[in-house]
């Protein structure tokens, strides 16, 4: 009936204040109605020869003579929760790329890490110890032993080895015992010695020790002190004018010295490697290590 159809009055209104269609504009609209019950869509109304397109990132579309549905297209990044996330946003605002980042110190509460890598060391005196890089870090696992120093030596050291601040951040993984499961290393290559900066007591005290080699202690140099490395994941060495700092912190930003210090020439005399690592004192030693930098 579409040829005989009656033309709209333009005087009479079609849509009421609330919006919806006025009674004249529907009872002019059923001249389209093809007849069965209950069939005012309006059949016809629009013409069949048009057809919706699909824009970027769309499926579905096509000929009006059907229903159509539009749909969103997947797209390579696999659902779910991501941590420190780093994505890549599309020109229409959809992520196209997600991966989860470095951890990030407490969701910008701590002081940006610097994740150390596999290939920025040399396991030394490994024995069955393995490393590996992870998300988050550099993972060292050390099975348990008698007192064995497990070191991972810097490929770089410092370049100026009489002044230099060597800065990381770590956490035990699993039960750790007496151990000292997260310590900085520094180490004299030509006479064996070593100073260890690191936990103690399953992370509820740090202490800085001397050892004559990997596997004999020499003396403490700050003993076992109560102060949860749990709390402080951060630890820091100085070394400058011929003394070695000792330093801790909760965010790598403010720092707490430990007493005493340590004259180079008392024990080590001299620095040419340096690093991080653990000591299994007949427990396991397993760390993480978050945040590793010289400068």
């Amino acid at each position: 009936m579409g040829a005989n159809a009656a033309p709209l009055q333009m005087n009479v209104p079609i849509i009421e204040k609330d919006g919806r269609p006025s009674q004249y504009f529907i009872k002019w609209a059923r001249q389209f109605s093809d007849g069965a019950a209950g069939t005012d869509d309006l059949a016809g109304f629009v013409p069949s020869s048009r057809t919706i397109s699909t824009g970027t990132g769309l499926t579905g579309g096509g000929s009006l003579a059907s229903d159509r549905t539009l749909s969103l297209t997947n797209t390579t990044v696999t659902p779910g929760s991501y941590t420190n996330a780093n994505i890549t946003v599309n020109a229409q605002g959809r992520i196209t790329a997600a991966a989860n980042g470095a951890a990030g110190g407490g969701g910008g509460l701590e002081s940006p890490v610097v994740k150390p890598l596999s290939s920025d060391f040399v396991l030394e005196n490994a024995g069955v110890a393995t490393v590996a890089d992870s998300t988050y870090g550099l993972v060292l696992r050390a099975p348990s032993a008698a007192s064995n120093i497990r070191f991972l030596r810097a490929v770089t050291p410092p370049a100026n080895l009489s002044n230099f601040t060597l800065t990381m951040r770590s956490r035990p993984l699993g039960p750790t015992g007496a151990a000292n499961p997260c310590a900085i290393i520094l180490r004299n290559s030509a006479t064996g010695r070593i100073i260890m900066f690191g936990e103690f007591t399953n992370s509820t005290q740090v202490l800085v020790q001397r050892w004559t080699n990997y596997t004999t202690f020499s003396a403490n140099i700050v003993a076992a002190t109560t102060a949860p490395t749990a709390a402080n994941p951060w630890r820091r060495v100085v070394v400058s004018g011929g003394t070695i700092s000792f330093e801790m912190s909760a965010d790598g930003e403010v720092w707490r010295a430990l007493s005493p210090t340590e004259p180079l020439a008392t024990f080590i005399t001299a620095i040419d490697q340096v690093g991080v690592g653990t000591m299994t004192n007949n427990a396991i030693g397993d760390t993480i290590f978050q945040h590793f930098a010289i400068t």
